[in-house]
């Protein structure tokens, strides 16, 4: 029951006094605005014939902001009790398989060294450095996880021609990066300000995530980032004409250890940690893709350009 006085809510409270124990709430307005919710307790006998009712009444709201607060905590830590229980599973395998794959390599490599046959031994070099680098990669999404999850949104000011310049620069000898031509549309009239680093990390994710699944055997294969820039608002598109995702995957693509195709030979990290630092910038995504014909992630953040 919502009422601004008692006055208004006396018949209702008259009907809800008509079993022989009554309990209900009442949301009332006080006097300087704020809402409070009371518990209401009553008997039949209390009630007069002229229609006066007497209660037993408590002010509840304290108590039931502490209730919703703690079940709102509760499920926050429900969640995360969840993601460790599958991380740990799938970080565990994710460790185990390069380490494994690394050590029977170097078994193999002992083995024909002692036989004298070390033409193999480069093949052999490569697929250690493979394996070096899957199991540095899941530590490094590991690493950024965690530091997702505990450090504070930091804002300053970006330059999105700077920052996806560089970021371009470090992934120039990415297998396949040379044959995707990039392009990128920024309509910005007023400065932008977020959290740098996790917008980097985003934007890594995704650039290199379009070349990795990208479809070299079209005749242009392409990038294209359109940012657009408001006061309130960043807008941001990633899109390719790479290999695309099953319609059946796409609301799996962002959770932890999910892999949409053999392709991904990473950790399957990489999109669950892009949606986390999304999030944690209060912002939203969305992916929109098709088989052969490629994928698009819209992304939009706040600017907190009038905060600082």
């Amino acid at each position: 029951i919502e009422v601004e006085n008692f006055g208004a809510a006396r018949q209702l409270l008259i009907q809800h006094n008509t079993r022989k124990f009554s309990s209900f709430e009442v949301r009332i307005k006080h006097k300087n605005g704020s809402w409070r919710l009371l518990e209401c307790f009553s008997q039949p006998e209390t009630t007069s014939e002229n229609g006066h009712i007497i209660l037993n009444i408590r002010d509840v709201t304290e108590r039931k902001s502490a209730e919703k607060e703690l079940k709102t905590k509760n499920g926050e830590l429900e969640k995360i009790n969840q993601e460790m229980d599958r991380f740990v599973y799938s970080a565990s395998h994710d460790l185990k398989a390069p380490l494994k794959s690394l050590l029977g390599l170097i078994k193999i490599a002992q083995i024909e060294f002692e036989q004298n046959k070390l033409q193999s031994f480069s093949q052999y070099a490569v697929l250690m450095e493979k394996s070096i680098m899957k199991l540095d990669d899941t530590i490094h999404k590991i690493l950024l996880h965690s530091a997702n999850s505990r450090s504070e949104v930091k804002m300053e000011e970006i330059d999105f021609h700077v920052m996806i310049d560089e970021i371009l620069d470090k992934l120039f000898y990415m297998e396949g990066n040379y044959l995707i031509d990039k392009k990128v549309i920024i309509d910005q009239q007023v400065p932008f300000y977020s959290d740098k680093s996790r917008i980097t990390v985003i934007f890594n994710n995704l650039i290199s995530n379009g070349i990795k699944y990208s479809n070299v055997k079209k005749e242009h294969p392409h990038i294209e980032m359109r940012i657009s820039i408001t006061k309130k608002t960043a807008s941001i598109i990633f899109e390719d004409n790479g290999i695309g995702i099953a319609n059946e995957y796409l609301d799996k693509i962002f959770n932890m250890f999910f892999r949409a195709t053999e392709r991904s030979e990473g950790s399957g990290l990489g999109l669950y940690i892009v949606k986390e630092m999304v999030e944690k910038l209060e912002g939203t995504i969305k992916v929109l893709s098709k088989i052969e014909e490629g994928t698009a992630f819209v992304i939009k953040i706040p600017n907190h350009v009038l905060s600082v």
